[in-house]
């Protein structure tokens, strides 16, 4: 049994996480105290710089995380669709110089292949119509048809 240092209640030991950095190796605070206070402390003032410092320092290592978490793909792989691609999106060709934000990875949401990267309108767009070909068709019918 330990005592949590913010609640002042005494529980067992597997609800206290473990921290190397304690004589006893168990945190100070219990698991659900310790979330209480890192919610707080994010939406704080404090936090929100600490969380903007983290990520301007570190924006190539969040990308890649995102990429392989999302993707399961890392920044080579990336590079070498954004390469074969010559750095435009598949679908309306802008360059990547022309956009405000870096080009998207798309993906068939039902198996997890990769499709190319689409500028963010595109995968907006590709995204509202339901990933449907179906709909995607008449959408091009009806405008050429509207010309």
């Amino acid at each position: 049994m330990k005592t949590c240092a913010r609640c002042k209640t005494e529980k067992d030991l597997s609800h206290f996480s473990n921290d190397k950095m304690r004589k006893d190796g168990l945190n100070i605070y219990c698991k659900s105290c310790k979330r209480e206070y890192l919610q707080e402390y994010a939406k704080s003032d404090i936090g929100k710089q600490a969380q903007a410092k983290y990520r301007d320092k570190n924006r190539a290592k969040i990308r890649e995380y995102n990429l392989k978490r999302n993707f399961g793909i890392n920044m080579r792989k990336y590079k070498k669709l954004f390469k074969k691609q010559e750095g435009k999106c598949a679908i309306c060709e802008t360059h990547q110089s022309e956009l405000d934000r870096v080009l998207a990875v798309d993906h068939n949401h039902e198996n997890g292949k990769i499709r190319g990267l689409l500028c963010s309108a595109c995968n907006k767009a590709i995204g509202f119509l339901k990933d449907n070909p179906q709909v995607i068709l008449k959408a091009h019918d009806y405008v050429t048809l509207s010309r």
